[in-house]
């Protein structure tokens, strides 16, 4: 964390299915004194709904700490820059898997 900004890299692979996603994790980056938050993605490897749900707790997380101070502009900073993220994220899903052959024409 540099002055009010916390940086947070994601960095390999986050497989809800095998590893869960582990609650409270939003409490380490939101800090007293965080107002805003820069992401690193460029070492995250494989993945499925980790760290998209990592991002809709640390959303909701950070909403409710800013809220409760009263600071309406570290709320909205917060949240786009995790909207920005959940957003680039979501958009490197493959779109090249093949429903599976049930049989059925």
């Amino acid at each position: 964390m540099e002055g009010p900004t916390a940086r947070v890299a994601l960095s390999g692979d986050w497989l809800a299915r095998i590893d869960g996603v582990e609650a409270g994790v939003s409490q380490h980056v939101l800090t007293p004194g965080v107002r805003v938050l820069q992401f690193d993605k460029a070492k995250l490897g494989h993945w499925d709904s980790g760290p998209i749900a990592f991002l809709a707790d640390l959303r909701e997380a950070a909403k409710t700490v800013a809220t409760a101070k009263g600071d309406a502009a570290a709320a909205l900073a917060m949240t786009s820059a995790i909207d920005r993220l959940a957003t680039q994220v979501a958009a490197t899903v493959e779109t090249s898997v093949q429903p599976a052959d049930t049989g059925i024409q």
